[in-house]
């Protein structure tokens, strides 16, 4: 429906499909940077080889409550967790809650380019999920015990070189 608003015409329903679309893309937005935290929380743990368990005695953080963090069964993950995990960790609080993303997301989002922001996002995704090394986490799991002891002796070794 056009209506003549300031002598100019206005599809209101065009509008009202736009806002709906952008809420879409913002809604989407936010639980990527949902599950990237969830990720991004789990690889930190398993570089600094730190259980749950271990993860919750250091930050005072029941196990519990990190497994639901972990899962996405906790949609939102306090930032006094991250700042905990930052600093018994030595990680930056801004990778573990994703606050890189968010200054490329309200950067673009603020400039009304959500749809490139999207775009590159997928785009980095991509090239991320394409890199040999991004499985590794998955890899290193499911080594024996003596099998990543002698990893760590052969990485040890190479860094010495």
């Amino acid at each position: 429906m056009a209506n003549t608003v300031n002598n100019k015409n206005v599809d209101f329903n065009a509008v009202e499909e736009h806002e709906k679309f952008k809420l879409r893309l913002l809604e989407q937005q936010i639980e990527a940077k949902m599950e990237l935290r969830r990720k991004r929380l789990n690889e930190v743990m398993q570089t600094k080889h730190i259980t749950l368990e271990e993860l919750g005695k250091l930050t005072g953080v029941p196990k519990s409550s990190i497994q639901r963090y972990l899962t996405g069964e906790t949609k939102k993950i306090p930032i006094d967790f991250f700042e905990k995990v930052s600093q018994v960790t030595d990680t930056p609080v801004e990778y573990l809650s994703c606050f890189d993303v968010d200054r490329i997301f309200n950067r673009d989002y603020m400039t009304g380019n959500m749809e490139e922001f999207l775009e590159s996002e997928k785009q980095r995704m991509k090239e991320a999920a394409s890199d040999p090394r991004s499985g590794i986490s998955t890899k290193l799991d499911k080594l024996s015990d003596s099998q990543l002891d002698r990893l760590i002796g052969y990485l040890e070794a190479l860094l010495a070189e």
